[in-house]
């Protein structure tokens, strides 16, 4: 038995090394495991291993590359993002994350980054590395870019998730059934090579069948034959077809439409955007030729793989597969309409605000229709708070909404009124806390149509690209009505009255709002001036009791003298407090002043005009007077003025953030100041002992650095402090005179003289 300290101290540390042994002989061997599956494609092997190497290692550049990779191959590609961005933000990553990333912004429908992307990983890629054919997919890439230009989308009438390997089985049909078979018999050395089983669409008679298959050359990819029964009714040889269906590259799933004549298949040759498009042809059966091949282009052709469309003849939909949303190793199964007519959605961009978290721009939107129930989305922002939305037709929608960081879940119902194409929906989400609750609201806002940013213009196809269209929602009958000319301004005419009503009530409201505004903006100057006046005034007095008191040799006259001046100063600083408070307000209603004088009296005629008119029911005149205003009345209601409460919410909540953050800012310094203190401290106790030379010096320099670096933080911390010191008195200000703004602003309210008359309208509009 080991009875003396260092025996047990011996033993203690031998056990110490035997753990740690052990551990970093299971971690090598997870690590060689991982690598190994990892060589061989199996990344649903190996993605277990990696996320559990990451757990021990977060840092690990190849841990982090290969876990990413992984996620690309069988989960969400866009998961996968987050871990090549952080990649390619660390010391010489792989450079095989450039490719990956390429794709990834390919898949997204981002084609110049990607390409950016692809060149950057061409750039990179060494004699001996194995090329992963960045240049086949700068291609892709371009022609996405070029073809790409069609803004409508399917009609979905059903769509379901499926195995990539059997996802047909998935397709039942009306009265002609067909079913699915595997060929095990021709070419079976070249696929069992490549360990692929060819597959084709049969219906019991048919004395053909369209399949695709490996050849004697394998180099050459899947190729597309055709077999036919001879007279004993077997299978004669299959024929290649030639080069209008086949290419260099890979063609897959043929379906042959006979009645019409048409071969639809997928291929990732001719002019493919990315994977598998789907092609058709004109194919003559008897002669075995094809002509005028044809792309069928965004939506049916995207960057992903778009798989054997098969139409159901007797009711002029059609069957497809895709791994387009995200998901490269699932694919969904798209029963839609074949129809010459695309849908085109309603678009609203927006962007959130929070006003909690100002750095937080994540936020997700899922959309519920009022009428079909059909679900949308989710949509999520992107780095800069920006989003996009797309529904089929205009409604009525519940927007669930969950901002980042916030455990809650909003829910508001929006109205999404009919838009004419000279028009667009722009939304604001404003997140805010108020009352210690959290409050979200949406903004929306019709505005003339610009083009959209190239960033949301592409987040476009790619929405278009869900096919989320269900043909529910497009059938359902909802409240928004004809076309009319209340539309222009974003007003739905179910009911026209209620909409012409509205219209007017809204530009009512605008103008006493710019009235009152009138006023108040009246009052703070005037109040303004006599706190001038009044300051003069006091400054004169204060001379005066300075005079006195030089002159004073009385002691007790001297202390009333004192308290006097005192009381003086303290006065004409609490003017001198509201003074900066109501030039702050002027200078505020000032900004808020979007509506010129000459815009305000032609408000007022309008409004004069259009009671008179609802008033006694001549709804065509109204409406001419609306058409020929439409330009005056666009812009006031797109510069209507913002709600002086909600600023003055907005403007509290943001002080008392800014004063929250200066107050954490100054927290850190002041743990970097000791920090700093406490290494100059140590460097100096080092010097006083240290006797080389050489050591000294670079001593004396350390704490040379770091007294500058001690200097450079109190100074960062004065300003800090100034800062706080700024919002504080501000703060301190706006509170002392919360109660003279709230009676100014109630005698503006008192002052405003126009009256709003009620109105009974008849039950409809006049037609046009």
């Amino acid at each position: 038995m080991i009875k003396t300290k260092k025996g047990i101290f011996l033993l203690l540390l031998f056990a110490v090394l035997h753990t740690f042994i052990a551990v970093a002989q299971n971690d090598a061997s997870l690590i060689k495991k991982a690598n190994a599956e990892f060589e061989l494609g199996n990344f649903n092997s190996a993605i277990n291993d990696f996320r559990q190497l990451l757990a021990k290692d977060a840092k690990n550049i190849d841990f982090n590359y290969k876990y990413a990779t992984c996620l690309y191959h069988i989960d969400d590609i866009n998961k996968a993002s987050k871990y090549y961005d952080l990649i390619l933000n660390m010391y010489e990553p792989p450079f095989e994350s450039y490719f990956y990333r390429g794709k990834i912004y390919q898949h997204n429908y981002d084609f110049q980054k990607a390409i950016k992307s692809f060149e950057k990983y061409k750039n990179l890629l060494g004699k001996k590395d194995i090329d992963l054919g960045a240049e086949i997919e700068i291609n892709y890439c371009k022609i996405a870019l070029a073809q790409i230009k069609n803004t409508g989308t399917i009609k979905t009438l059903k769509r379901y998730n499926a195995n990539r390997s059997d996802f047909y089985k998935s397709y039942t049909f009306t009265n002609v059934i067909y079913d699915f078979y595997s060929i095990n018999e021709v070419f079976t050395k070249q696929n069992s090579k490549k360990n692929y089983k060819p597959t084709y669409a049969f219906i019991r008679g048919m004395k053909f069948r369209f399949f695709a298959s490996y050849g004697q050359n394998l180099e050459s990819g899947k190729d597309i034959y055709v077999q036919r029964k001879n007279s004993d009714n077997e299978w004669s040889e299959p024929i290649r077809l030639g080069s209008e269906v086949n290419s260099n590259a890979d063609e897959e799933f043929p379906f042959l439409d006979e009645e019409n004549g048409i071969l639809y298949f997928s291929s990732t040759g001719h002019n493919s955007m990315g994977g598998y498009d789907i092609f058709k042809v004109n194919f003559d059966l008897a002669e075995n030729l094809a002509s005028n091949r044809e792309n069928l282009n965004f939506p049916f052709s995207s960057p992903n793989d778009d798989l054997f469309l098969v139409p159901d003849l007797q009711t002029n939909n059609a069957y497809f597969a895709s791994n387009r949303n995200g998901h490269l190793s699932k694919v969904e199964v798209f029963l839609i309409e074949l129809s010459d007519k695309p849908v085109y959605l309603t678009f609203i961009s927006g962007k959130l605000t929070d006003q909690i978290d100002e750095l937080n721009k994540s936020v997700q939107i899922n959309i519920i229709s009022d009428v079909s129930k059909e679900r949308f989305g989710p949509f999520y922002s992107d780095e800069e708070g920006n989003y996009l939305i797309s529904v089929p037709k205009a409604g009525i929608y519940d927007f669930q909404v969950k901002v980042s960081g916030s455990e809650k879940q909003f829910t508001q119902q929006v109205e999404i009124p009919k838009l004419l194409d000279s028009k667009k929906l722009e939304q604001e989400i404003l997140y805010s806390m108020s009352d210690s609750k959290e409050k979200l609201e949406i903004i929306s806002r019709v505005l003339d149509k610009e083009n959209l940013s190239a960033q949301l213009e592409l987040r476009k196809y790619k929405e278009m690209a869900k096919l989320e269209v269900n043909a529910a929602t497009l059938v359902a009958q909802t409240n928004i009505g004809t076309e009319g000319i209340l539309n222009d301004f974003g007003y739905i005419e179910a009911d026209s009255v209620k909409a012409f009503e509205q219209l007017t009530d809204d530009l009512l409201d605008i103008q006493l709002d710019i009235e009152k505004n009138l006023k108040y903006e009246e009052e703070l100057i005037s109040k303004l001036d006599s706190n001038q006046v009044l300051i003069e005034n006091l400054n004169l007095e204060l001379v005066t009791v300075n005079d006195r008191l030089k002159n004073s040799n009385d002691s007790r006259e001297k202390y009333k003298l004192e308290v006097d001046k005192r009381n003086l100063e303290r006065e004409i600083q609490a003017i001198k407090k509201q003074n900066f408070v109501f030039t702050n307000e002027i200078n505020a209603v000032n900004e808020n002043k979007v509506i010129s004088r000459e815009t305000y009296r032609e408000l007022k005629s309008i409004n004069e005009n259009l009671n008179d008119k609802l008033l006694n029911t001549k709804y065509d005149e109204a409406k001419s007077i609306i058409s020929e205003k439409k330009k005056e009345i666009n812009q006031i209601l797109e510069n209507r003025l913002v709600d002086k409460e909600k600023v003055n919410q907005q403007k509290e909540a943001q002080i008392r953030d800014q004063k929250i953050n200066i107050e954490a800012k100054i927290t850190e310094q002041d743990k970097q100041i000791s920090s700093i203190k406490n290494e100059i401290s140590s460097a100096e106790q080092k010097l006083m002992l240290e006797k080389n030379k050489k050591e000294q010096e670079r001593l004396q320099s350390e704490i040379k650095q770091l007294n500058k670096s001690l200097s450079l933080v109190e100074e960062l911390k004065l300003d800090s402090q100034y800062e706080l010191t700024k919002i504080e008195k501000t703060s301190e200000a706006y509170d002392e005179n919360k109660d003279v703004l709230r009676k100014i602003d109630a005698r503006a309210e008192d002052k405003t003289t126009f009256l709003v008359e009620k109105r009974q309208p008849a039950n409809k509009l006049e037609s046009d």
